[in-house]
């Protein structure tokens, strides 16, 4: 009996690695089959690679740097600005002073140089802006051929989420929707809900998402935009993420009840936060303290049940809808 109960519970143990392995695989070959796609009109040498690269280098908070992306890939239609009037919109744009700060300092020591790099190639940046994409947040490597990062990383969150078939999820300010990409590209077969603020954004993703087919049949995903107090979900959910957003929300109360009504019974709420750390100067005046983010969702009648630190002074947070 003792030796039927042993067997039973490798055996069990051994399919649920073998899943957790045959997901991650499974992530790794998508993310190199996505990656051949964005680069099958690509060579070493086109300006299309010095552009990428040259993007890719500029160090910048990674959300600053996608709003900056973002803004750049919808001006470049517009044909009667010029490079200077460019300049200066993103400065006036910038989310924070610290890019205003640093788009400045190029003006003054690279402005020539970045002067080119928008003249020229404002078509590149929004005809590969999904592989810059995957470069900034560190997917893919940021030299040609851009080979496959590791995201080892990125597969301990996702198996912290638990995401199995069939889960209805949505992710909260999803920013360039990197992370919803991952989601889809794990192999699961989810619906996915994809929220964020602002027509731009909301363009840039649902232009994404459009054109995004993975899997047989496609994953069902939808863009949604959301409001300052609520997510404007159209169904209920099974876990929401929300990935080093919570801090920018205006108003948190809100959200919070917001997301409680958006969420079934038993449903799951993930909040990922970088946290703010007294002993550095911060980019974000808005980060909060870990324990200043658990008692604003507990007061909101959430039940934390798991807490996960993936890097120093970031954690995700596991709350419960009881």
């Amino acid at each position: 009996m003792k030796y039927l109960f042993f067997l039973l519970f490798f055996s069990s143990n051994f399919v649920f690695a073998q899943q957790n392995t045959d997901w991650q695989k499974h992530l790794d070959n998508a993310v190199s089959e996505y990656r051949l796609e964005l680069l099958k009109d690509i060579n070493s040498s086109s300006d299309i690679v010095k552009t990428i690269e040259y993007l890719s280098n500029i160090e910048t908070d990674i959300n600053s740097f996608d709003r900056l992306l973002l803004n750049l890939h919808n001006w470049y239609t517009i044909k009667d600005k010029s490079i200077n009037r460019i300049l200066k919109s993103v400065v006036r744009n910038a989310p924070n002073s610290h890019l205003a700060k640093h788009i400045t300092s190029l003006e003054k020591k690279e402005l020539k140089s970045f002067k080119a790099v928008l003249k020229t190639n404002l078509e590149i940046i929004k005809k590969h802006s999904e592989l810059t994409d995957l470069i900034i947040h560190k997917y893919l490597e940021k030299q040609f051929p851009f080979d496959l990062h590791s995201i080892e990383n990125t597969k301990k969150e996702l198996d912290f989420y638990k995401i199995i078939d069939g889960d209805i999820i949505a992710e909260i300010g999803a920013g360039n929707g990197v992370f919803s990409q991952m989601i889809v590209m794990s192999g699961n077969e989810v619906q996915l809900y994809i929220n964020e603020l602002g027509p731009l954004k909301i363009k840039y993703l649902s232009n994404k998402f459009h054109s995004f087919d993975v899997g047989n049949p496609p994953i069902f995903t939808k863009v949604i935009a959301g409001e300052n107090d609520k997510t404007k979900l159209p169904v209920k959910v099974d876990k929401i993420i929300v990935r080093n957003t919570f801090h920018h929300f205006r108003f948190k109360k809100k959200m919070l009840k917001s997301i409680y009504s958006d969420l079934k019974n038993n449903g799951r709420l993930f909040v990922y936060e970088s946290l703010k750390d007294e002993s550095k100067p911060e980019n974000c005046k808005y980060k909060l303290s870990e324990n200043e983010i658990k008692s604003i969702i507990s007061e909101n009648g959430f039940i934390l049940i798991n807490e996960f630190q993936l890097f120093e002074n970031t954690i995700i947070l596991e709350y419960k809808k009881p």
